[in-house]
């Protein structure tokens, strides 16, 4: 099994069930080859349920994340790993 393929099949069944363009069956059908391993993947996608609005990166680990991705951390250690910039409801 080719992982480039399997994940390229995995985001075209996962795109096309958010647009609402094809029903699973369909999909699995369209990627037969990789059936088995998507049919277990998307069973995962399906019961990971959505973060809740409160709970999201703060500003600063957005900030700091775009520096790291843009390359520009200006040499700055990321943080211990403690402290994941996170902020649930009532945190600051």
């Amino acid at each position: 099994m080719a992982k480039a393929e399997l994940v390229d099949a995995l985001a075209d069944c996962l795109e096309a069930l958010r647009q609402g363009e094809t029903e699973l069956e369909v999909c699995l059908a369209k990627h037969e080859r990789y059936r088995q391993e998507l049919e277990a993947l998307l069973e995962v996608v399906r019961l990971i349920p959505r973060l809740p609005a409160e709970l999201a990166p703060s500003p600063e680990f957005r900030e700091r994340t775009r520096r790291l991705l843009v390359g520009g951390s200006n040499g700055t250690s990321p943080p211990p790993s403690s402290d994941l910039g996170w902020q649930g409801a009532g945190s600051s």
